[in-house]
């Protein structure tokens, strides 16, 4: 931990966040403003983790540190007493916590030690982490003015909406896209995400149906790497193996994109099919993808759902598909993704990107007075 003191100059933000998609990209983004504002940025999360991988990528420095679901246990009280210890080895001036039980325990170990707090809330309806530690954030962040009414006693608000990921903004023609991604730059193209954990109903959609949909379209397939899936990257891979010469090459398969292929996947797709968490919805409505999301069904207070619908309600050309019908009907779907495909732009109201940026800039600035 010692070379993170040594010639300090500027104000350190350390960024809590991890786990799922969304966690992890908010906290990626909000660390790439603060990064752009000047100030020095550490990330704090799980060890050999999405989190960890993402920070990588994005050039946040990254201490490993194990974590756990909150509970009663003394297991959880060890979390807390590690985390602390590692707080006061970095001396933030502010933590920026993105919700769920991976920053949870850094938000509340920077609470005990009395270091300022900011919440950033990336859901309508925000999560138990968020709910309690906007008791004692500074500030909390959210991304839909309706987050707010859900919130019991905040100290302070500001609607700062989700920041794009840097590689996003940029333009990517249809010839550089294809050929990032290895596909053909003529034949129409499905995105099929199912986030970093992967989404089992949509890998076995597309494994119980892949010759039919690959007479329609080539297929980019980020499938996930979560440890409960079944029908894994891997899978599917030997799936691609066995098809005929002429489909084999219209099907990638990876368990994770990053950030650059996922700009080539949305900006070249005709159509994407995925889960509806915050930062996936943000990307595809601000690159303009027309859509078919399918909701995690388990989500807490079925958020996925209420953030689709949100989607809908900009005027994009996006549709909802239950999570029971894809592996019970799934000749309907097809046929609503043939349908969606011809969309693209045809129902979107103008974007916003930039706009969050710096609304969080100056939320930073002000809150860092």
């Amino acid at each position: 931990m010692q070379p993170l003191l040594q010639g300090r100059m500027m104000t350190r933000i350390v960024l809590a966040g991890g786990g799922t998609g969304g966690h992890t990209v908010a906290a990626r983004v909000i660390g790439d403003v603060a990064r752009s504002e000047g100030f020095d940025t550490v990330w704090v999360g799980r060890p050999t983790s999405f989190e960890e991988r993402v920070a990588a990528e994005s050039g946040h420095r990254f201490i490993a540190a194990e974590m756990a679901r909150p509970t009663a246990s003394m297991s959880y009280l060890r979390v807390l007493r590690r985390v602390r210890s590692v707080l006061r080895d970095i001396r933030p001036d502010l933590v920026v916590a993105t919700g769920g039980w991976v920053g949870a325990p850094v938000a509340l170990a920077a609470v005990s030690l009395r270091i300022p707090l900011v919440c950033h809330e990336q859901t309508l309806i925000p999560g138990r982490a968020t709910s309690l530690l906007s008791l004692f954030a500074r500030s909390t962040w959210l991304t839909f003015p309706g987050a707010a009414a859900h919130l019991r006693w905040p100290r302070s608000t500001v609607v700062t909406g989700f920041p794009l990921r840097g590689e996003l903004r940029e333009q990517c023609s249809a010839e550089k896209a294809s050929a990032l991604l290895g596909i053909s730059r003529t034949a129409p193209m499905l995105f099929v995400a199912g986030g970093g954990g992967g989404a089992e109903s949509l890998n076995r959609f597309v494994a119980d149906n892949l010759p039919t949909l690959l007479a329609d379209w080539q297929i980019v397939h980020q499938a996930g790497g979560g440890s409960g899936l079944t029908t894994t990257a891997e899978a599917l891979e030997r799936l691609r193996d066995e098809l005929p010469g002429r489909l084999r090459d219209r099907y990638v398969v990876a368990a994770y994109l990053n950030a650059g292929q996922v700009n080539a996947a949305l900006r070249r797709a005709d159509l994407v099919l995925g889960r509806s968490g915050a930062g996936f919805v943000n990307e595809v409505l601000e690159l303009r993808a027309p859509a078919v999301f399918v909701p995690y069904p388990h989500a807490r207070n079925d958020e996925q759902t209420a953030l689709a619908r949100e989607a809908m309600n900009t005027g994009a050309g996006v549709a909802i598909w239950p999570d029971h019908d894809v592996a019970t009907q799934p000749d309907r779907l097809i046929a609503e993704l043939r349908k969606r495909a011809y969309l693209r732009e045809s129902h979107y109201r103008a974007g916003s990107t930039g706009v969050a940026d710096r609304t969080i800039a100056e939320a930073l600035r002000a809150v860092l007075r």
